[in-house]
């Protein structure tokens, strides 16, 4: 059987075995895992899952800065050490309280997938899901229903909890959590209700809530609310849930999210339990603090919610109370809720006590909502007037009952029935006094008759007493007062009546009082029409009087009183029924009749008609049936009276009334029978009200017009278009036919035709042409088609020829509505027959015009409807085919026969004179459109009348303007004929041109389309330049650009041929101002002007701007010299006219465009040869002109004619560039820099032919004249038009070369030099790194041909030397030849610097091939001449600059070249520094591929670095070479393959020696730590030298670089380790700081084997011993003991076993360190010595079992307490420390060795009560004594502790009260105070307890004061931890305090009074 220390390190093995034991030999248990399964968990170590976690970290933080707090403690470097199985208590503790803070925080993020990368860390570091379930499971909960807690649930340790397990079967199914499982178990268990409810605070607390959280905790508390009963939420429940829902309310900073939840589970929670009325209270108060948070609707819908379940509150909290108050808005919208009441109330209640105005509005609200319950009324009332009973004279209470009484009479009413029965009559009475209204005028709207009665004559008094003020508005509101009373009282005094209100304001009242809909009583009516009898006016009687003035059989009697009120008025107020009260007949109908006429009589005698019909037809179109038949009586009676204009007045007002005639009769006897008289009256009489009557008149009306007639000797012109505003009796009388025919009703229209007689066929089809109604047409066209019928005789021949209404059924052809077009295809006439005898309507249509109408003959007539009718189908069907049927019957063809051409013609004359003789636009329209596809000349001379008109009117119709585009397209292609013959059509073709263009731009589009279609094309040569100068006429006139862009795209269009062109040019050119000699005009061609007409210049404009859009290629080559001749001469003759800049640069882009068209077609031309282009006008252009534009297009142009005339550009160049650079340049604009660009790039190749060279000198010479910011685009434009790769480098040479002095001045300062250099340089940029790389070589080669000249070779040429220039000089040639080369090495370095950024460019790799040797051999030849010269200097610069651009492998071909020569390779060299620093710098970099294949080449260089190291070192230069050497050869080492071995092995002693020279030794030793894993055993015969070089040589700044070696060592060769070599590191490593080897003493513990490294250290210990005590170091043994610490974590236990004794000595010795030194460093051992030697004494006993630790824990202990002296009271400190961090370590697996040693523990504390010796060592031993009894008491899983054995030590504990020792220090009050506190916890009987507490307060009694004032510190200390178990003693204990209350000292009377507090606390007494 194992014992029980074997198992308690078998569990910490196992619990540790990631930890303490190597992969290959872990253990068998299960790894948890979050994210992995446990065999791929057991694959990551813990640096792997470190940096998996610390990379979720932050995520986390980047996601919630406030996650940084937690880094230090679960993710730095020293938490991933951490085990929590080896911290003691106060650190566990403080662990947990961080994990569990940062699961709580990490809740909202745990979706995320950096969460799970941090669980998985805490998992496996921190086994959270072991030892913080609880945190883990507050985490999770929230998604139970998710993936992630399934797989969280699969490793939490829950089956020891009793509480969780009921999650053990989810757990080994791997489900997740269902809501009601969740929900089930809450209710189940208590503790788990309680856990979920503590997340949301808990999360509050620590501001971590998330919408998640939010939503779990309302989902899971509603499901739980909705399945238990009201038993279920009992007092304990709800201690635990109410103070969990108002947490969020309560918050600092509450969210919505939270507070809308909380609010939620209240209400759901008070529908499941019955609160009281505190508990109601509190949470409608809790409710009242998230006003700010949820809408004042959800607000008191909240507290509805809670209220509405529970008994109705007698008092609402002034809280509560206010918030409603202030969002009393949201009552309409509350007050519909159920039990709303049992809030309502009690506010009701609450406002009516206490009425504010807040609080009046707030009842005035509930009481204006229609969804208030009757109830909270009835509970107002009351309220309002128990509290009126106290204050009758209370006005707002008054007012408040006087709103219930408007809107609730009938609660108010049973109210105030109740107050009767309780209160009696005298006070009823007086409270309804109160609540009336106190102002008379509010009281005469009282609801009750009589009040209002009352009210009107108090009123009528006050007025006639003279109080008129504000009785205006009350007594028009009674006017219409239902009641007779009500009316009577105000009609009693009509004078007072009229005092208040102004009489039309009265008239007006009662006039719409008898226009209501409401009856009103006869009485009421005979007192309103009494008033207006007796004080209206005439108007205001026939006004008032008229609705009720028809006798009908349902009104007769009020009729009755209305004339009995008319025959009592005065007759001058009867108005229109003047005369008609006397008219008596048995009959109503007749006399309905008669007083229908008399009132038309008295209208008619009336001196002015129209405000009298005006009235009459406003009562004919009243709503009020009777109104609208007595005004139709009198209409009737009117039409039969009045004669001419006044009847067809009043016909047209008539027509504009719509009618209803779907009843009316369509026969002809019926129709008259149902408009007759008799019939009339009677229905008016009988059936009044009926729609049938009113239709029935409108029937009669319309039938009474048709009796209107002409005048004698008139004539109607049924043709002419509507004329509503004419005043003219014809228009009336057709305006009125018109009218009549337009009323649906056959038998009307029968009635109107019948009427019309033989006129009627031209009425219809006037009809047809001008009415704007489809059914109106349709109508009339089959009223003409039976016309036509019926004009035919027997035999089937027409009466009449009927071709004059033909145009006009021609154009109802073309109409919208196929039924129309259906009935105008039967209107056409039969063809064929005899002729007819007569015309039909021959001149009776189109009035005075009726002269234009053409005729046909039969034969065409018949001819033309036979085509008809052969498609009149197909023209009914489809109105589009009108058109084309008319083009192919009218329409010439080249075939047709004389009698068929005269016969189209004779038609189209025909229709088209129609066209003209109509005024009817819309007829015009559509014929025009008909016809617009029939081309004929005739067609223009018919319609020339038409034209004229049309466009000279301005009448306004709505069709002109599409009438007007009609007329002007007649002007075709067909019309060019007539417009050159007829020269008057020509004039006023040209005049409609301009009008157009100023009045009507649409009919322009449609001329110039038509010219551009083929007008132009048709018209002779001489009639088109007369058009084309006409057009350029309107054009240059008109001042809409419109106008203006369309004549110059029609004549771009149509002026195509070069001759007219020429023409126009010559015609609109100016004329040159003529001198007398050559001489005389260069003289004067600047000053000479010529003055043209503006107009002239104008027009050149237009001409040039449509010349300019044309496309010139296609000019015959023939006539293209003599247009561009010409264009030159404009060109030229334009320069003598002011202002004509746009004008010139017109002319030049149509030179331009004949200059593009074909040059070479000019050059072959005959006559036509360069000469023959006079490129001088351009160039006079570009010397005169001041308009940069013009100078512009002038260069571009010669740009252009350059190519036409090479000689002439050539022979006029030089001018041209000195203008571009006075003016263009100085310009300095982009669009200048353009123009140059373009101007070189056409002139420059024409130069480059000739003369290259100065072309380029001349161009880089005037750099300095182009701005600065402009020069880089001007030079960089121009090598890309010549050619980067030929002209890039002479270019950038002789822009640098320009500056070589300056170059010279600033070698020295890169700064400068770079500025000086910027242009050549920037240039450079702009080009790839091939074309630059390539530029540098042919500029080196420029360079050797530099030095040769300078060195006088005559054979030698270069670019940039020029000997005559170089001679006017004060240098000698050789000289500047130098100087020369040295500018342009300068200029090569900048480049090759600026190449840098384009390092590994592969297209430069050829380039810099040739650039290599070309620099060695300039440098060589340099440095050969004169070591000393400047160029040497710039020349390694460059060598280094082209080094680094190389590629790898020409890169060390190079590099070993330079560092064989000798000069180059000296240590001190600049050169050599800079390779070493490339070599550095590069060699890491190279591709491993490349590396292998320059293996040979890296041993060669590794030689000459050899070599270099070999030197010797003098100066700093040469140190720094020696440095930078090492470092190049550790570069190399680092990537060296196998093959480079045997070279880098001699390399060794060669860095020990070079590293002995001071600032070479860090470098040295990098290089051999980085040659010991490439060389491997070949490393072994160095290590002594290497151990002795880093002892002798290496400083206090080497020791990384010394610890570098020796990890190399031991990771290379790990098993060359011995004892010997192993003394000798940490011989030489001990010495040092703790810290400076730290790394590598882990890798030796990692690396060592233990057998070999324990003996080595006792060793190394034993050997150390040998020096006196004072010379061990602290530091030496704090490094020594963490090594022995590492390597027992990493030995096997049969190691440790085996060295056991050496290890226990070893330690043993160590921990007497503190007895070997003097005071001075005795804290120095004491602390850290010590701590590092008990650490690893610890891990030391980790490895033993029980039989093995026994005997070692016995010596120590004998060695501790072998005899009470100074050395061993050191030594029992040290073992007290040893044995608490055991007791720590293993807890309660110490109960043996504590029963061992508790003996001499409680002999020692019985020594130190009365020790006297204060002295620090005394002291430790007390404080650690004490400490350790405390750390057994409270270790886990300890049964030591027995009762017998607390009583054992109390005692000697209680005693320490008063020990010497412990009083010199106030720190041992709460050493020793946490002592007696963990000793009452751990005992369970109250007997030792009880003895405890006696014994302290016996030491309460000591004569010391500070032993009295201890003592009750220690009592405090108990009692307030564990008073309720010491609450028996609390009586004796409370006579101990009162004693003590009264002690002479005050701290101890303060002391005791806290006691007594605690312990009254405790009783309940406090």
């Amino acid at each position: 059987m194992p014992s029980a220390l074997q198992a308690q390190l078998a569990k910490a093995a196992s619990a540790n075995a990631g930890l303490l034991a190597d992969r290959d030999r872990r253990g068998k248990r299960r790894v948890h895992s979050y994210l992995f399964s446990a065999r791929d968990a057991d694959a990551h170590d813990l640096s792997t899952l470190h940096a998996l976690g610390l990379n979720g970290f932050t995520r986390l933080v980047v996601l919630n800065v406030n996650f940084n707090t937690f880094e230090d403690a679960l993710f730095s470097h020293a938490s991933r050490d951490t085990d929590r199985t080896l911290l003691d208590q106060a650190t566990v503790n403080e662990l947990n309280g961080q994990l569990d803070a940062f699961l709580l925080a990490l809740s909202p993020y745990l979706l995320d997938a950096a969460a799970g990368k941090v669980i998985e860390w805490l998992v496996r570091r921190f086994r959270v899901n072991e030892f913080n379930v609880p945190a883990v499971l507050q985490v999770f909960l929230p998604y139970h229903e998710s993936p992630h807690f399934a797989k969280m649930l699969s490793i939490l340790d829950i089956e020891k909890s009793a509480a969780w397990s009921f999650l053990v079967p989810f757990k080994t199914a791997a489900k997740s959590l269902p809501r009601a499982a969740l929900v089930s178990e809450m209710r189940k268990t208590i503790e788990i209700a309680r856990f979920v409810a503590g997340i949301v605070p808990a999360a509050l607390r620590q501001d971590c809530i998330s919408d998640a959280l939010v939503s779990f905790n309302a989902s899971v508390w509603l499901d739980y609310f909705a399945s238990i009963d009201s038993r279920v939420l009992n007092d304990e429940t709800m201690a635990f849930i109410l103070p969990a829902f108002f947490v969020p309310l309560k918050h600092t900073i509450p969210t919505q999210n939270t507070v809308m939840g909380s609010l939620l589970l209240l209400a759901a929670m008070s529908q499941k339990c019955t609160l009281s009325a505190d508990a109601l209270g509190t949470i409608l108060s809790s409710i009242a603090k998230a006003k700010r948070l949820v809408s004042p609707v959800q607000l008191i819908t909240t507290f509805v919610a809670v209220c509405g379940p529970q008994d109705e509150l007698a008092k609402l909290s002034s809280k509560v109370v206010d918030i409603l108050v202030t969002n009393s808005d949201a009552f309409p919208d509350v007050l519909q809720l159920d039990h709303c009441e049992r809030l309502f109330a009690p506010f009701i209640q609450a406002c009516v006590a206490d009425l504010e105005e807040s609080k009046l509005a707030a009842l005035q609200t509930i009481i204006q909502t229609p969804s208030t319950p009757p109830q909270l009324i009835r509970v107002l009332s009351l309220g309002a007037y128990e509290q009126l009973a106290t204050d009758l004279t209370n006005a707002s209470l008054s007012g408040l009952l006087s709103s219930i009484r408007q809107r609730h009479p009938q609660v108010l009413d049973d109210c105030l029935k109740q107050q009767r029965e309780t209160h009696g009559d005298d006070v009823t009475n007086s409270l309804i006094r109160a609540i009336q209204h106190p102002d008379t005028q509010m009281t005469t709207d009282d609801a009750d008759a009589e009040v209002r009665v009352a009210a009107v004559r108090e009123l009528i008094n006050s007025i006639e007493s003279g109080a008129t003020e504000g009785a205006r508005t009350a007594l028009l509101a009674r006017v219409t007062d239902p009641n007779v009373d009500v009316v009577a009282a105000l009609y009693r005094s009509p004078d007072a009546l009229l005092k208040a209100v102004p009489l039309r304001e009265l008239i007006a009242a009662i006039a719409a009082a008898l226009d209501m809909p409401e009856e009103i009583p006869r009485s009421a009516l005979r007192a309103h029409l009494a008033f207006v009898g007796a004080h209206g006016t005439a108007e205001d009687v026939s006004r008032v009087f008229w609705r009720w003035a028809l006798i009908t059989g349902s009104r007769k009697k009020r009729t009755a009183v209305a004339w009995e009120v008319l025959s009592e008025s005065s007759p001058d107020k009867l108005g229109l029924f003047k005369g008609c009260a006397v008219l008596e007949t048995d009959d109503d109908a007749q006399r309905n009749g008669a007083i229908a006429k008399r009132i038309a009589e008295n209208i008619i005698a009336a001196p002015s008609l129209e405000p009298h019909l005006d009235f009459l037809f406003e009562m004919f179109h009243h709503t009020d049936s009777h109104s609208r038949l007595l005004a139709s009586l009198v209409l009737r009676a009117l039409l039969q009276n009045l004669k001419d204009s006044h009847r067809l007045d009043l016909a047209a007002r008539l027509c504009d009334t719509p009618v209803n005639c779907e009843d009316w009769p369509t026969d002809a006897a019926a129709f008259h029978e149902y408009i007759g008289e008799a019939a009339q009256l009677k229905a008016v009489a009988g059936k009044p009200s009926k729609a049938g009557t009113t239709n029935r008149m409108h029937a009669a009306l319309f039938a009474l017009l048709l009796d209107s007639s002409l005048p004698s000797g008139s004539h109607a012109d049924w043709f002419a278009p509507p004329k509503p505003e004419s005043s003219e009796h014809v228009d009336k009388y057709i305006t009125l036919m018109r009218a009549v025919y337009a009323v649906p009703s056959a038998a009307l229209r029968a009635l109107l035709l019948k009427t019309l007689g033989g006129e009627a066929l031209l009425f219809l089809a006037g009809v047809s042409m001008t009415t704007p109604t489809a059914s109106t047409r349709l109508a009339a066209l089959k009223h003409a088609s039976a016309f036509v019928a019926a004009s035919a005789e027997a035999d089937g021949q027409l009466r009449w020829d009927l071709q004059v209404v033909l145009p006009a059924v021609l154009a109802a052809l073309v109409d919208e509505d196929v039924r129309v077009r259906t009935a105008a295809s039967e209107v056409l006439p039969p063809a064929g027959g005899h002729d007819p005898k007569a015309v039909y309507g021959y001149d009776d249509v189109y009035g005075s015009k009726t002269e234009l109408v053409q005729y046909l003959d039969w034969d065409d007539v018949t001819k033309f409807l036979g085509a008809l009718h052969i498609q009149k189908v197909s023209l009914a069907q489809d109105a589009s085919l009108l058109p084309y049927f008319l083009q192919h019957a009218l329409g010439r063809a080249k075939t047709d026969a004389k009698r068929d051409t005269q016969y189209k013609q004779h038609v189209l004359c025909f229709l088209c004179s129609h066209i003209a003789a109509s005024t009817h636009a819309p007829f015009q329209v559509r014929m025009l459109q008909a016809l617009r596809g029939v081309a004929d000349v005739a067609k223009v001379g018919v319609l020339r009348p038409l034209v004229a008109e049309v466009f000279e009117s301005a009448n306004g119709q709505i069709g002109d303007v599409q009438l007007k585009m009609l007329v002007a397209g007649v002007f075709d292609a067909a019309a060019a004929s007539a417009i050159e013959e007829d020269e008057a059509l020509r004039t006023e073709y040209f005049d409609l041109l301009e009008r157009c263009a100023t009045d009507n731009i649409a009919s322009l589009h449609i001329l110039i389309s038509n010219i551009q279609s083929g007008l132009y094309a048709a018209l002779e040569s001489d009639v088109q330049l007369e058009l084309a100068t006409a057009l350029l006429r309107v054009g240059m006139q008109s001042s809409n650009s419109e106008v203006y862009t369309a004549i110059r795209n029609t004549i771009s269009n149509v002026v195509a041929e070069p001759t007219q062109v020429v023409a126009l040019l010559e015609r609109f050119r100016p004329v040159p101002a003529q001198s007398s000699s050559v001489e005389e005009r260069a003289a004067k061609r600047v000053k000479t002007t010529n003055v043209e007409p503006e107009s002239k210049i104008q027009s050149l404009i237009l001409l040039a701007e449509a010349l300019s859009s044309q496309n010139r290629a296609t000019i015959p080559a023939q006539t293209q010299p003599r247009l561009i001749f010409v264009l030159l001469e404009t060109l030229k003759a334009l320069a003598t006219v002011p202002n004509a800049n746009y004008a010139q640069q017109l002319i030049m882009n149509v030179l331009e465009h004949c200059a593009d068209a074909s040059p070479k077609i000019l050059l072959a031309g005959p006559g036509s040869g360069s000469n023959a282009i006079r490129l001088e006008v351009i160039v006079d252009i570009i010397r005169s002109v001041d308009n940069p534009q013009t100078f512009h297009q002038a260069l571009l142009l010669f740009a252009k004619m350059a190519r036409l005339a090479p000689e002439s550009a050539v022979f006029n160049i030089m001018p041209v560039f000195t203008f571009m650079g006075s003016s263009v340049v100085l310009r300095d604009d982009a669009n200048s820099f353009r123009v140059v660009h373009k101007t070189l790039e056409a002139i420059v190749p024409v130069m480059l032919q000739i003369a290259a060279r100065p072309l380029l000198k001349v161009l880089t010479d005037a750099a300095t004249h182009v701005p600065r910011h402009r020069r880089t685009m001007f030079f960089t434009q121009l090598v890309q038009h010549l050619g980067p790769a030929e002209f890039l480098e002479p270019v950038c040479l002789l822009l640098a070369d320009a500056h070589a002095k300056k170059v010279l001045r600033h070698a020295q300062d890169r700064d400068d030099l770079h500025n000086t250099l910027s242009l050549p340089l920037t240039i450079m940029a702009h080009f790839s790194a091939q074309l630059r790389v390539t530029a540098v070589v042919a500029a080196l080669q420029e360079c050797q041909a530099l030095l040769r000249i300078a060195i006088s070779d005559s054979s030698a040429k270069a670019f940039l030397y020029q000997p005559s220039a170089q001679a006017e000089g004060s240098v000698s040639p050789s000289g500047a030849a130098k100087k020369q080369a040295y500018a342009v090495l300068l200029f090569l370095r900048e480049v090759l610097a600026a190449l840098r950024s384009k390092a590994g460019d592969k297209t430069m790799t050829s380039s810099l091939g040739e650039c290599i040797p070309l620099l060695v051999n300039l440098y060589a030849a340099t440095i050969a001449q004169d070591q000393n010269d400047p160029a040497v200097v710039v020349l390694s610069g460059m060598l280094v600059e082209v080094l680094a651009l190389a590629p790898a492998k020409t890169f060390i071909a190079s590099a070993i070249e330079l560092l064989s020569q000798a000069d180059a390779a000296q240590p001190g060299s600049k050169l050599l520094h800079s390779i070493l620093e490339l070599l550095i710098e590069r060699i890491p970099m190279i591709a491993s591929t490349v590396r292998a294949e320059i293996s040979f080449s890296v041993k060669s260089l590794i030689a000459n670095l050899a070599k270099v190291l070999s030197r010797s070192v003098s100066g700093s230069a040469a140190i720094r070479g020696h440095v930078l050497a090492l470092r190049a050869l550790a570069a190399v080492a680092t990537s060296s393959i196998s093959d480079e071995a045997n070279a880098l092995s001699g390399l060794v002693p060669k860095a020990i020696e070079a590293g002995k020279t001071q600032g070479v030794t860090k470098d040295a030793l990098i290089l051999v730590a980085k040659l010991v894993p490439k060389l491997g055993p070949r490393m072994v015969p160095h290590f002594n030298a290497v151990v002795q070089f880093c002892g002798s040589a290496a400083g206090p700044n080497d020791r990384e670089a010394v610890q570098e070696v020796f990890t190399s060592f031991l990771m290379s060769l790990s098993s060359f380790w011995g004892p010997a070599e192993l003394d000798a590191v940490l011989s030489l490593t001990l010495q040092e700081p703790v810290d400076a080897y730290k790394t590598l003493r882990r890798q030796i513990a990692k690396k060592v084997p233990g057998d070999v490294l324990l003996p080595a250290l006792f060793e190394t210990w034993t050997n150390g011993s040998t020096k006196t005590d004072e010379m061990r170091s602290a530091n030496e043994v704090v490094a020594f003991f963490d090594l022995v610490k590492l390597a027992l974590q990493t030995a096997f236990k049969d190691v440790v076993m085996a060295n056991l004794k050496g290890l226990t000595k070893l330690h043993i010795s160590a921990f007497d360190l503190r007895n070997s030194h003097t005071a001075a460093p005795l804290a120095e051992f004491e602390g850290a010595a010590e701590n590092a030697t008990i650490t690893s004494f610890v891990q030391l006993v980790i490895k033993l079992n029980e039989v093995s630790f026994t005997p070692v824990f016995r010596q120590l202990y004998d060695w501790a307490f072998a005899e009470d002296t100074p050395l061993t009271r050191t030594r029992k400190i040290t073992f007290t420390r040893t044995v608490s961090t055991l007791l720590e370590t293993f807890k309660g697996l110490m109960d043996p060795y504590v029963l061992l040693i508790m003996d001499g523990i409680v002999e020692l504390l019985d020594i130190l009560s009365t020790e006297r010796d204060t002295s620090p060592t005394t002291l430790g031993l007390w404080s650690n004594t004490v400490t350790l009894v405390r750390k057994s008491l409270v270790a886990e899983d300890s049964s030591y502790w027995r009762d017998d054995r607390v009583r054992k030590i109390l005692p000697a504990l209680v005693a320490q009260t008063a020990s010497p020792v412990a009083l010199r220090n106030a720190e041992t009050q709460k050493t020793l105070s946490d002592t007696m506190v963990a000793l009452a916890r751990t005992s369970s009987d109250s007997n030792v307890l009880k003895d405890l507490n006696d014994s302290i307060f016996a030491q309460a009694k000591h004569e010391d004061v500070r032993v009295r004032l201890r003592a009750v510190g220690i009592a405090e200390a108990l009692w307030k931890d564990d008073g309720a178990g010491m609450t028996e003693f609390s009586r004796e204990t409370e006579v101990f305090v009162d004693e003590l209350a009264e002690d002479d000292d005050e701290d101890v009377c303060k002391a005791a009074r806290r006691l007594a507090r605690i312990l009254a606390k405790l009783s309940g007494d406090d």
